[in-house]
């Protein structure tokens, strides 16, 4: 009996033993399904925010891009835009240069005509200049002819023939 009762008890504390072991295989088991459920839901949260980021990266990426297309677009209208304005600015200076040059070639072409002018009527100045000079040279002959002609009057020395023939000389 205390045989039995010893394996008996033997057999109890095995029993316990082996539930406990139970018990304890079953917690870590349990522990180990947990430990295994919180790693997977970890690497769901991480997946979860990998794709959230790269995402996120794509956009960025894409916003970049469109932002660098834009860029580029805007300073491609920008350098055409001033390239016009350069090439309007140039035209611009061109035609202005070409009127100045046509003015200048007038204002050249009337200076010229007023020296032609001038210089026509210093000619004609001169001639006239020349014609009075000959007309007091004349005038004067005629006034010594004359007061001769009245001395001789006067003096009753020249013939009347001779008189009208300085009349008729004068008169010419």
């Amino acid at each position: 009996m205390r045989e039995q009762e010893a394996e008996f008890r033997k057999y109890e504390i095995l029993s316990i033993q082996e539930e406990e072991l139970k018990k304890k295989r079953k917690q870590l088991e349990d522990r180990e399904k947990h430990r295994l459920e919180v790693l997977r839901q970890n690497q769901e949260i991480e997946e979860e925010e990998k794709k959230r980021i790269l995402k996120k990266i794509d956009n960025d990426e894409k916003k970049l891009d469109n932002a660098l297309q834009e860029r580029r677009a805007y300073l491609k209208e920008k350098k055409k835009y001033e390239k016009q304005k350069r090439e309007e600015k140039e035209r611009n200076v061109k035609k202005i240069v070409k009127e100045q040059e046509k003015e200048r070639e007038m204002i050249l072409k009337r200076i010229e005509e007023d020296n032609l002018k001038t210089e026509q009527i210093k000619r004609e100045k001169q001639q006239l200049q020349e014609i009075r000079k000959g007309m007091r040279i004349e005038a004067d002959l005629m006034r010594s002819e004359m007061m001769e002609y009245f001395t001789k009057i006067q003096t009753n020395k020249g013939s009347l023939e001779e008189a009208n023939k300085m009349l008729d000389e004068f008169s010419k």
